[in-house]
């Protein structure tokens, strides 16, 4: 992935700086762009930003939570990030911080340290190094598996099981799951799908 992301980071240098096209209604003139946001699925998205899968510690791309092993069924376990009532959604990563823990996970492996990564952050990454991408906000969340795949209402604060709690959305569950089908309108009513002409 390295190798490929240099050569994508060259070309979108080059374009940064500008290529001198010509129209027949403008002249010549030139032509800049730049890359100001990127979506990947999990898995590409730890590849393309060189950093630890979603389900190690620090494996949230957004904050710092570091989260925690818990035992589920007999032989498995799972990554959780406990919910924080007092700041549920940080604390938030920035770039700055990203390329500081980028270059200290690459002194550590440097140094022979096993558990070289820093924050979530194995190293540096091509794209750490445009200027106008903002690695951290401009990465987008999965949309693929926990939108279209469905993981997002396996989630526990859509169960039934915490639906008393702040962090709950089960009593929008109409709102949220509700995906029009072709001439159809739809509302969900508990575990049913019902359709109705729209």
């Amino acid at each position: 992935m390295a190798a490929f992301l240099k050569l994508l980071y060259e070309e979108l240098l080059l374009i940064d700086k500008g290529v001198t096209v010509e129209s027949s209604e403008r002249g010549q003139f030139l032509c800049r762009a730049v890359l100001l946001t990127g979506s990947c699925d999990l898995p590409a998205r730890c590849l393309v930003c060189n950093s630890l899968q979603f389900n190690g510690e620090y494996g949230c791309w957004k904050c710092l939570q570091q989260g925690r092993t818990e035992k589920v069924g007999i032989r498995g376990h799972t990554k959780i990030f406990p919910y924080i009532r007092d700041n549920p959604k940080g604390p938030l990563r920035n770039k700055q911080d990203t390329i500081k823990h980028s270059y200290e996970a690459l002194t550590n492996l440097q140094s022979g340290q096993k558990q070289y990564a820093v924050k979530g952050v194995k190293g540096p990454s091509w794209l750490l190094f445009l200027e106008n991408l903002d690695i951290v906000a401009g990465m987008g969340i999965d949309y693929m598996h926990r939108v279209l795949l469905g993981v997002q209402k396996l989630l526990l604060w859509f169960g039934d099981t915490y639906s008393k709690e702040p962090f709950s959305f089960r009593h929008l569950d109409a709102l949220i799951f509700c995906r029009p089908l072709s001439l159809f309108g739809c509302f969900w009513l508990g575990q049913y799908l019902v359709t109705y002409p729209s």
